[in-house]
């Protein structure tokens, strides 16, 4: 389950409407503590001061009601993003795939993973005697597919150049 369905579930069995707060609705001995009610002034919760400050309790109210009346947007948004994110990584393995030249790929191949996995450059084809040597600090590898060499040297050259670990 995706987290915008996640968010979409819990937010399905909230209570609806549009959300506000102040601290002058109360139902217990405490009216100075800020209350979250509904869009028919009936209490949805009631923040307690515990351990912290009046500011903290009403920006704690506040957050709270910003966050559910923003949520249709935001799991609306987040949802989007996830759909795109899974074409990207559909498009990223098709070219992975391409750059390998080669047709047929091991279903455990790094083309494979996607849309789960960020995929990667074709592994399948590198066989398991595969002999390298290092030129420069970089290790070269011979009897490869030239497409496969060059997308695996254009990301090490990319994580050296973010500082990741390689």
């Amino acid at each position: 389950m995706t987290l915008s369905q996640q968010l979409r579930e819990a937010g399905e069995k909230a209570t609806p409407g549009a959300w506000a707060s102040d601290g002058t609705v109360s139902f217990s001995d405490r009216p100075d503590l800020p209350c979250v009610f509904d869009e028919h002034r009936m209490i949805v919760a009631q923040l307690w001061d515990d351990g912290h400050t009046d500011d903290e309790c009403e920006a704690n109210a506040a957050l709270i009601v910003a966050l559910h009346n923003s949520a249709p947007a935001m799991i609306a948004r987040l949802r989007y993003l996830e759909t795109e994110n899974s074409r990207l990584r559909e498009d990223l393995a098709d070219s992975y795939v391409k750059l390998s030249g080669v047709s047929d790929h091991a279903s455990d191949c790094a083309t494979s993973s996607a849309p789960a996995i960020t995929p990667g450059p074709c592994d399948c084809a590198v066989a398991d005697s595969v002999r390298s040597r290092r030129i420069n600090g970089l290790e070269v590898i011979r009897d490869v597919n030239p497409a496969i060499a060059s997308v695996a040297l254009l990301q090490e050259t990319a994580r050296a150049a973010l500082g990741e670990p390689q």
